[in-house]
């Protein structure tokens, strides 16, 4: 249901639909220049151009399929997490998207964070971990365990911080 909340005071039921993705199950997205990337758990990671006057124009497969439940992105890098495979990064550029790299986790994928070359992986009750990206290959280089489940994950690469969400609070390294 969609709702417009043109007025907040009285939000009213939208009389267009929403955006049909070709009927995929989308989970997640992110934003990145000019193209927006979908977490499609049934078709994997789908791109939308965005035209001049806001809308989703040229939507489209890319080559990282499977079933993708979280995606971020940025000037270069963008990150998905396939609920089989684990962590999957691709050179966001101006040619097609393809798979560059695959990190195996065997952990509940909860949240992904994309800052430069460095992506944060929240685990679920196994914590959050930090992959850095160069060539084709991703290298674990920090894995934290705090004391709760984490929910959510934020980089911060100039300060090299890693914040992680969880139910009872916020906890950054």
């Amino acid at each position: 249901r969609r709702l417009d909340l043109e007025e907040p005071d009285t939000p009213r039921k939208a009389e267009t639909p929403g955006q049909d993705f070709g009927g995929a199950v989308v989970r997640d997205l992110t934003v990145t220049a000019d193209a927006v990337f979908l977490a499609a758990i049934d078709r994997g990671v789908l791109r939308a151009d965005i035209g001049l006057s806001g809308d989703l124009t040229a939507f489209r497969d890319t080559a990282i399929d499977g079933f993708i439940v979280q995606v971020d992105a940025s000037d270069t890098l963008l990150a998905a997490l396939d609920s089989q495979r684990g962590l999957v990064v691709s050179r966001v550029t101006g040619a097609p998207l393809e798979e560059s790299a695959v990190a195996p986790l065997e952990a509940p994928l909860t949240d992904v964070s994309v800052t430069g070359d460095r992506v944060a992986v929240g685990l679920g009750s196994l914590g959050a971990a930090v992959y850095d990206f160069a060539g084709d290959t991703l290298t674990e280089t920090v894995r934290v365990e705090p004391p709760c489940v984490v929910s959510a994950v934020a980089l911060r690469a100039d300060e090299q911080a890693l914040a992680v969400g969880c139910l009872s609070g916020v906890l950054v390294y």
